[in-house]
């Protein structure tokens, strides 16, 4: 079946009761979703975002498993029409999981294992954004056919109307006020009280963003607001929102956000966890109030760099997230997310420089080396082969009697290996249907030595790349020693 795609990932009551009947009824085999392309003219009187479910005529068991794809836009797919599908677009999923969790379709879409396991422990830590707001994010005027007469309480307020409006602080005195005799939708008055926090439903490139106004502020749809009961949470929420944090898991768990269109729908940031202020997290609370208060001020576009900075570390903080989901939260906003918004023009599909390839390496290694060091025999060092201009770059990795060289990770310019990638990566495409192929990335196991190529993009060799190729080659190496002691 060819079904439109949006469904699958929407958090509607009636959505999901359909997706678990659909998901249970049958028994999924593939499911490929194909939302990532929905403009470039898969379907040419279409641009709906589009799934394909191939299943058996029989109902699903509880232990059952699927295999999830999700092909990525190439930059060319416009000019050839050419499907690929690389190894990291495919993904088994327990079909348990994805009936039961609206999230774990989206999920699977752009991250990983690590990605939902954070994702879960979000949802389950802490609490919507309404417990600590006092109210629930609200769409604002409906100006529409104009078919009711403005309320007097409303008419003449400051207008906040589709465009976009500044980070962090609303200017409300650039504002025009309210003069329309006649709305379609004014909607409950009380939502344009102050203080306020005011979400626009248009994305920027680095994600969602909010303003706080001091005053009361009419808004319109293009606009989801949020009455607050004190200035201090509006503040304290107004940080949240403009951080890493809440762009992470909007676009991880938003039913149009990374499927259809660039927009924050008010239904899909009122599931925004938020902590609760309690004397445990008083601090990092007070924190992100005063970082947020010198960003409503800044002066110039550094000093704006680096209070972000800080306050992204401050909500890190308060989330209580480790080193490792950090990294997971930083790549998927800076680089994924960068990606989707901005396509052709994102940095994510440039060269990658020697830094993170370095960086990349020690991502990986930090999830393998605890596995080496149960007896204290032998440890991981990396080489990143710096091969020029190549189409594919690559990195080895050595397990080495300890205690291994000083120096984990070394860059060894190997120019000669130029011609050799080239040749490699002309017969890594191989046709599996009429316009659709597949793209293999490359781990060559040679003894002690495990060898990773990929497409030379940054993209594929960010830090969060090294922590799930880690994974994949534990699990790898773990299946090699089972089927070896059978």
């Amino acid at each position: 079946m060819i079904l439109h795609g949006k469904p699958f990932f929407s958090n509607d009551s009636k959505a999901k009761k359909a997706k678990k009947e659909l998901f249970t009824r049958f028994k999924p085999q593939i499911i490929l979703n194909l939302s990532k392309l929905y403009r470039d003219n898969i379907f040419p009187n279409s641009e709906a975002p589009a799934m394909i479910f191939i299943a058996k005529g029989c109902r699903a068991k509880a232990k059952d498993y699927c295999y999830f794809v999700c092909p990525a836009r190439s930059l060319e797919v416009r000019k050839h029409g050419i499907i690929e599908i690389g190894a990291e677009n495919i993904t088994k999923v327990s079909v348990n999981g994805i009936a039961s969790d609206s999230d774990m379709l989206k999920v699977a879409t752009w991250g990983s294992a690590r990605d939902m396991f954070l994702i879960q422990q979000l949802r389950e830590s802490f609490p919507c954004i309404k417990e600590v707001a006092g109210n629930s994010p609200k769409a604002g005027l409906k100006v529409g056919n104009k078919r009711q007469k403005t309320p007097p309480e409303i008419l003449g307020e400051r207008l906040l109307t589709s465009g976009n409006i500044s980070r962090y602080q609303v200017d409300v005195e650039k504002l025009e006020k309210l003069s329309y005799p006649k709305v379609e939708a004014p909607r409950d008055l009380n939502i344009y009280k102050s203080p306020l926090v005011i979400i626009p439903e248009r994305v920027k490139e680095s994600g969602i963003y909010a303003a706080f106004s001091p005053t009361d502020v009419v808004y319109t749809t293009s606009f989801t607001g949020i009455s607050v009961l004190s200035e201090w949470i509006a503040h304290y929420l107004n940080g949240i929102i403009n951080s890493l944090v809440a762009s992470y898991f909007q676009f991880m768990t938003a039913s149009t956000w990374g499927v259809e269109r660039k927009k924050m729908m008010t239904q899909d940031l009122s599931r925004l966890p938020v902590p609760q202020l309690t004397k445990d997290n008083e601090n990092f609370v007070t924190r992100i109030i005063e970082i947020e208060g010198q960003l409503r001020k800044h002066q110039n576009q550094s000093e704006e760099v680096q209070l972000k900075k800080q306050l992204d570390e401050a909500v890190f903080d308060l989330y209580g997230l480790d080193e490792m989901e950090r990294i997971l939260v930083e790549d998927m906003v800076n680089m994924t997310i960068n990606l989707y918004m901005v396509r052709e023009k994102s940095t994510a599909i440039n060269k990658p420089q020697s830094d993170e390839l370095v960086q990349y390496a020690q991502s990986l290694i930090s999830v393998i080396k605890p596995f080496l060091q149960t007896l204290n025999e032998r440890t991981i060092i990396a080489d990143v082969l710096d091969i020029g201009h190549a189409p594919l770059q690559v990195v080895k990795f050595s397990i080495v009697p300890t205690p291994g060289r000083q120096q984990v990770v070394k860059v060894l310019p190997v120019q000669e290996l130029e011609t050799v990638l080239k040749n490699i990566a002309e017969q890594l495409s191989q046709e599996i249907a009429d316009r659709i192929y597949t793209r293999r990335n490359l781990r060559i196991y040679l003894g002690e030595d495990i060898y990773v190529v990929k497409p030379a993009k940054r993209i594929y060799w960010n830090r969060s790349a090294g922590l799930n190729d880690a994974d994949i080659i534990l699990s790898e190496q773990l299946k090699t020693n089972r089927d070896s002691i059978r």
